[in-house]
Protein backbone atom coordinates (compact mmCIF):
# COMPACT_ATOMS: atom_id res chain seq x y z
CA UNK A 1 0.00 0.00 0.00
CA UNK A 2 1.05 3.40 -0.59
CA UNK A 3 2.54 5.68 2.24
CA UNK A 4 0.23 8.38 3.68
CA UNK A 5 -0.34 11.54 1.36
CA UNK A 6 -1.57 14.84 1.94
CA UNK A 7 -3.60 14.30 -1.60
CA UNK A 8 -6.92 12.18 -2.29
CA UNK A 9 -5.09 11.43 -5.32
CA UNK A 10 -3.91 7.89 -5.54
CA UNK A 11 -0.15 7.88 -5.27
CA UNK A 12 0.30 3.60 -5.49
CA UNK A 13 3.50 2.96 -8.03
CA UNK A 14 1.08 0.84 -9.81
CA UNK A 15 -2.67 1.53 -9.21
CA UNK A 16 -5.09 -1.30 -9.15
CA UNK A 17 -8.51 -0.33 -11.14
CA UNK A 18 -11.24 -2.13 -10.26
CA UNK A 19 -11.06 -2.89 -13.99
CA UNK A 20 -8.07 -5.21 -13.04
CA UNK A 21 -10.65 -7.21 -11.09
CA UNK A 22 -14.16 -6.83 -12.95
CA UNK A 23 -13.90 -6.74 -16.48
CA UNK A 24 -15.40 -3.77 -18.25
CA UNK A 25 -16.40 -2.00 -14.40
CA UNK A 26 -14.33 1.41 -13.86
CA UNK A 27 -15.20 3.03 -11.68
CA UNK A 28 -12.46 5.65 -11.11
CA UNK A 29 -10.55 4.75 -7.55
CA UNK A 30 -7.61 2.45 -6.67
CA UNK A 31 -8.28 -0.82 -5.37
CA UNK A 32 -4.93 -0.65 -3.57
CA UNK A 33 -5.65 2.62 -1.32
CA UNK A 34 -8.72 3.04 -2.56
CA UNK A 35 -8.09 7.04 -3.94
CA UNK A 36 -9.44 8.76 -6.61
CA UNK A 37 -7.26 7.89 -9.66
CA UNK A 38 -6.95 11.34 -11.97
CA UNK A 39 -8.25 10.27 -15.51
CA UNK A 40 -5.32 12.92 -16.56
CA UNK A 41 -2.86 10.62 -16.16
CA UNK A 42 -4.65 6.85 -16.84
CA UNK A 43 -4.45 5.09 -19.93
CA UNK A 44 -7.82 6.23 -21.81
CA UNK A 45 -9.63 6.86 -24.89
CA UNK A 46 -9.63 10.32 -24.29
CA UNK A 47 -5.61 10.42 -23.74
CA UNK A 48 -5.01 8.57 -26.34
CA UNK A 49 -6.97 10.93 -28.87
CA UNK A 50 -5.13 14.22 -26.85
CA UNK A 51 -1.68 12.49 -28.02
CA UNK A 52 -2.25 11.56 -31.58
CA UNK A 53 -4.42 13.57 -32.88
CA UNK A 54 -1.64 16.08 -32.33
CA UNK A 55 0.45 13.45 -33.47
CA UNK A 56 -1.95 13.13 -36.72
CA UNK A 57 -1.58 16.44 -37.65
CA UNK A 58 2.31 16.54 -38.43
CA UNK A 59 3.11 15.64 -42.15
CA UNK A 60 4.36 12.16 -42.72
CA UNK A 61 1.81 10.80 -39.87
CA UNK A 62 -0.79 8.62 -41.54
CA UNK A 63 -4.25 7.49 -40.04
CA UNK A 64 -3.16 3.84 -41.01
CA UNK A 65 -0.38 4.33 -38.76
CA UNK A 66 -2.39 5.37 -35.65
CA UNK A 67 -4.80 3.04 -36.02
CA UNK A 68 -2.35 0.75 -35.68
CA UNK A 69 -0.97 2.28 -32.27
CA UNK A 70 -4.49 2.53 -31.18
CA UNK A 71 -5.28 -1.07 -31.79
CA UNK A 72 -2.16 -2.24 -29.91
CA UNK A 73 -2.34 0.00 -27.28
CA UNK A 74 -6.04 -1.24 -26.56
CA UNK A 75 -4.91 -5.13 -26.80
CA UNK A 76 -2.38 -4.38 -23.90
CA UNK A 77 -4.82 -2.00 -21.26
CA UNK A 78 -6.15 -5.18 -20.07
CA UNK A 79 -2.82 -7.39 -19.29
CA UNK A 80 -0.64 -3.81 -18.53
CA UNK A 81 -2.65 -1.56 -17.50
CA UNK A 82 -1.11 1.15 -14.88
CA UNK A 83 2.05 -0.29 -14.98
CA UNK A 84 3.39 2.52 -17.04
CA UNK A 85 3.64 4.29 -14.55
CA UNK A 86 6.39 2.23 -12.92
CA UNK A 87 8.49 2.05 -16.11
CA UNK A 88 10.95 3.99 -17.36
CA UNK A 89 9.27 3.67 -21.02
CA UNK A 90 11.54 6.26 -22.35
CA UNK A 91 14.59 3.45 -21.90
CA UNK A 92 11.79 0.96 -22.64
CA UNK A 93 11.28 3.01 -25.98
CA UNK A 94 14.79 2.96 -26.67
CA UNK A 95 14.91 -0.76 -26.74
CA UNK A 96 11.99 -1.19 -29.33
CA UNK A 97 13.32 1.40 -31.94
CA UNK A 98 16.23 -0.50 -31.74
CA UNK A 99 14.50 -3.84 -32.24
CA UNK A 100 12.71 -1.68 -34.90
CA UNK A 101 16.48 -0.87 -36.58
CA UNK A 102 17.12 -4.77 -36.20
CA UNK A 103 14.44 -5.81 -38.29
CA UNK A 104 15.05 -3.42 -40.69
CA UNK A 105 18.35 -4.80 -41.46
CA UNK A 106 16.62 -8.34 -41.05
CA UNK A 107 14.38 -7.73 -43.83
CA UNK A 108 16.99 -6.83 -46.47
CA UNK A 109 18.99 -9.97 -44.99
CA UNK A 110 15.85 -11.87 -45.85
CA UNK A 111 15.27 -10.13 -49.62
CA UNK A 112 18.85 -10.89 -50.48
CA UNK A 113 18.33 -14.61 -49.32
CA UNK A 114 14.76 -14.89 -51.39
CA UNK A 115 16.32 -12.76 -54.70
CA UNK A 116 13.94 -10.03 -53.77
CA UNK A 117 14.68 -6.54 -54.37
CA UNK A 118 16.16 -5.10 -51.22
CA UNK A 119 15.49 -1.44 -51.21
CA UNK A 120 18.34 -0.41 -49.28
CA UNK A 121 17.97 3.36 -49.41
CA UNK A 122 14.17 2.90 -48.19
CA UNK A 123 15.93 0.45 -45.19
CA UNK A 124 18.13 2.98 -44.05
CA UNK A 125 15.48 5.90 -44.04
CA UNK A 126 13.54 3.72 -41.81
CA UNK A 127 16.57 3.08 -39.12
CA UNK A 128 17.48 6.26 -39.36
CA UNK A 129 13.65 8.01 -38.05
CA UNK A 130 14.28 4.99 -35.36
CA UNK A 131 17.84 6.35 -34.01
CA UNK A 132 16.09 9.76 -33.98
CA UNK A 133 13.57 8.60 -31.94
CA UNK A 134 16.05 6.73 -29.72
CA UNK A 135 18.12 10.11 -29.41
CA UNK A 136 15.18 11.92 -28.52
CA UNK A 137 13.87 9.26 -25.81
CA UNK A 138 16.90 9.34 -24.21
CA UNK A 139 16.65 13.42 -24.22
CA UNK A 140 13.11 12.86 -22.90
CA UNK A 141 14.27 10.63 -20.30
CA UNK A 142 17.38 12.64 -19.15
CA UNK A 143 14.94 15.68 -18.47
CA UNK A 144 13.39 16.69 -15.10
Amino acid sequence: MAETSVSRECDCPVPADHKDFHAGFRDGWCRNCGRKLNPDWLSTDENFNRFFDHLAATPGVHPEFVEHCRRRELAGRPEFGCLFLDRENEIEGCEEVADFANYMMFSLLRRRREGRHENTAKALEAARHAAIAHRLALELASED
